[in-house]
C-alpha cells in the first residue's frame, strides 16, 4: 500500500529541530534526535529538507526572521542605533541556544544566487543601515553599520558561549553602548 504524504510533516520536523536545539544546543542537532522528537523516520528529514544542513538553515532563517520582527518593532517605537542594539542583545539572550545555532550550524552551499540565510541577513543589515543612516548620514552609514553589526554579532556570540570575560562593572549593554558610540564616531 503506498504511503500518503503527511502535510504537517515538514512543520513537525522544523519544530522538532527547534526543540532539539533549545534543549541540547546546536551540538545536539542530529538527524536521529530530530526524527525521534518529530516522531518520524530519519529519511523523512531528508525527503522534507534535502539535508540536515538545509533543515538547520530553515531553523536559522526562522530565528533571524524573529529577530527582524523584533528589531522592526523597536525601530518603529525608537529608531535609534542604541535602542536597536539593545533590542538585538535582548533577542540574542532570549533566543539562547537558537542564537548559538545561527553561528554554529553548518550552512549548505549556495546553488544559484543567495541562500535563504544570506537573504534574511541582507534584509536585517538593510534595516540596521537605514537606522544608522539616520544618525550619521547615508555616506557614513555602510561602514558604521558594518562596524556595529560585526561588533554586536561578536558580543552576543561570546556571551552565548560564556566567553565574554566581563570586567567588574561591565555589562554586555555597556559594551554595546560603547560599540554604538564608536561605530557612529562619537
Amino acid at each position: 500500500m503506498p504511503r500518503t504524504a503527511d502535510p504537517t510533516l515538514k512543520t513537525r520536523i522544523l519544530e522538532a529541530g527547534v526543540t532539539v536545539i533549545r534543549r541540547g544546543g546546536p551540538h545536539a542537532f542530529q538527524a536521529r534526535a530530530v526524527a525521534a522528537e518529530a516522531g518520524c523516520a530519519v529519511g523523512a528529514i531528508y525527503r522534507a529538507y534535502g539535508s540536515l544542513d538545509h533543515l538547520g538553515e530553515a531553523i536559522n532563517v526562522r530565528t533571524l526572521n524573529e529577530l527582524l520582527r523584533a528589531l522592526r518593532a523597536i525601530a518603529a517605537a525608537s529608531p535609534s542605533p542604541n535602542s536597536v542594539a539593545m533590542g538585538y542583545i535582548a533577542f540574542a539572550r532570549t533566543a539562547g541556544q537558537l542564537w548559538q545555532a545561527v553561528f554554529l550550524l553548518p550552512r549548505p552551499p549556495a546553488v544559484d544566487g543567495m541562500t535563504p540565510l544570506q537573504s534574511i541577513t541582507a534584509v536585517l543589515f538593510d534595516l540596521a543601515e537605514t537606522i544608522v543612516a539616520g544618525a550619521v548620514g547615508p555616506a557614513k552609514a555602510p561602514r558604521a553599520t558594518r562596524l556595529l553589526w560585526t561588533g554586536l554579532h561578536g558580543l552576543t556570540h561570546l556571551d552565548a558561549m560564556q566567553a565574554l570575560n566581563l570586567k567588574e562593572g561591565e555589562t554586555m549593554e555597556s559594551i554595546a553602548a560603547d560599540l554604538v558610540r564608536a561605530a557612529l564616531g562619537r
